[in-house]
């Protein structure tokens, strides 16, 4: 037996909304005028303590979960 089937896109309002529809369009910037000013690296300290602050933000949210959930 075949079966068939076809993909049917979600069933959504009508997109955009007015209010968007309606919203000034963000100013563009030039692409040299972007690529003139990089953004400044990290230095390698700068990166490490901040993987580290974030490191031990996880594990404190992970204690606290585990002390909610009787673990």
């Amino acid at each position: 037996m075949l079966v068939l089937s076809a993909c049917a896109g979600p069933n959504l309002p009508d997109l955009p909304s007015p209010v968007a529809s309606d919203a000034p369009f963000p100013k563009l910037q030039p692409v040299p005028t972007m690529l003139d000013s990089p953004a400044t690296p990290l230095s390698g300290d700068d990166i490490d303590a901040r993987l580290r602050a974030r490191a031990a933000a996880l594990r404190a949210r992970a204690a606290q979960l585990r002390a909610q959930n009787g673990g």
